[in-house]
């Protein structure tokens, strides 16, 4: 029986157990580099999606990835020193074709 190693995923490919998920954070989430420090993540974790300030104070991020990688870039963040997070409703969507991660504007 043949089984997969999913750890030697490159960040190009979507592995079968790959998800993906909007979420919304509410909270100080603007003008504290939250962006950005969602986008390092990413790339720390190969994770691939966009994050886009919303004109209600919002951050809305589309995170494509391993289950758990998704969950340790959501750890980072609510350990973050200038980030607060009061709220994150997320919903899983269906998984996209792409590459690398963005900061949308």
């Amino acid at each position: 029986m043949h089984f997969f190693n999913h750890h030697s995923q490159n960040m190009n490919s979507t592995s079968s157990s790959s998800i993906r998920k909007q979420i919304r954070f509410t909270g100080i989430v603007q003008g504290v580099g939250f962006r950005f420090l969602v986008q390092q993540l990413a790339n720390q974790y190969h994770i691939s999606g966009w994050v886009q300030n919303q004109w209600d104070g919002s951050v809305i991020a589309q995170l494509q990835g391993e289950p758990d990688a998704i969950n340790k870039l959501i750890e980072k963040l609510y350990e973050d020193h200038y980030i607060q997070i009061d709220e994150m409703k997320q919903e899983t969507i269906p998984i996209q074709m792409e590459t690398g991660f963005r900061v949308r504007y």
